[in-house]
């Protein structure tokens, strides 16, 4: 059976209560783990979980207090493998991008703040922040 690595947003969304990509999350989640999959989380999956859902709704977060956080991370991980964060992890997203970029294009975009990457080209980052940037482009 194949493993699978669970992304913040499907974590999040199979959680999140009410229309939306709740069902679509779910039973995705449901049936891996019903078909003996190998399921697993990451540590930084689950900080960016963290983050995401005690952020205040009105800075696009979910606004779930901290004890209810908490005991739906503990739901996680009695339901999930925890995979260890290593060295290896980078190497294997490098050989994706890699992979990708032989089969398609792949594009990258995130914010970066100016101070630690002075030399980012300078765009509007959409965050109203002038000492954060957009970078773009292939990787």
């Amino acid at each position: 059976m194949d493993n699978w690595l669970l992304d913040t947003n499907v974590l999040l969304r199979m959680q999140e209560k009410g229309p939306g990509h709740h069902p679509a999350a779910a039973q995705a989640v449901a049936l891996l783990v019903n078909g003996g999959a190998g399921v697993y989380v990451t540590p930084q999956v689950l900080v960016e979980y963290w983050c995401s859902a005690t952020r205040p709704t009105k800075d696009n977060g979910l606004g779930w207090d901290t004890s209810m956080v908490s005991g739906r991370m503990s739901v996680l991980l009695a339901r999930f493998r925890l995979l260890e964060d290593t060295s290896d992890v980078f190497d294997i997203w490098q050989d994706l991008v890699a992979s990708s970029l032989r089969t398609k294009s792949l594009s990258v975009v995130g914010a970066v703040s100016r101070r630690r990457f002075p030399s980012a080209r300078q765009t509007d980052s959409g965050s109203g922040d002038p000492s954060y940037t957009t970078l773009s482009g292939g990787c």
